[in-house]
């Protein structure tokens, strides 16, 4: 079998876009897969954060993350208050 060397040089041509286009597939698949996993990264997240957040696994993502930031502020509130109250009955058995 005798091949021409236009044949050859279209082959070679098809080759090379078609490795251009598997290197392009290929990144595209990493980077879906690298989005896919970030996703269900933040996901675990969310669903730990409803567990925490009373009645957060009824709200919305953006009312979670009000609520979640009001309710750190409460849980800051009550502990220095028990600190205080601590601070407060260590001192009067002195």
């Amino acid at each position: 079998m005798v091949i021409s060397l236009k044949d050859l040089l279209l082959g070679f041509q098809v080759h090379e876009s078609v490795k251009k286009r598997d290197k392009k597939g290929a990144l595209a698949l990493r980077k879906r897969r690298a989005l896919r996993r970030r996703r269900s990264h933040v996901g675990r997240r969310i669903r730990a954060l409803r567990k925490l957040v009373p009645y957060g696994e009824t709200m919305e993502i953006g009312k979670l993350f009000v609520e979640a930031a009001k309710y750190i502020s409460c849980l800051q509130m009550q502990a220095k208050a028990m600190q205080v109250m601590v601070r407060v009955l260590s001192s009067k058995g002195k």
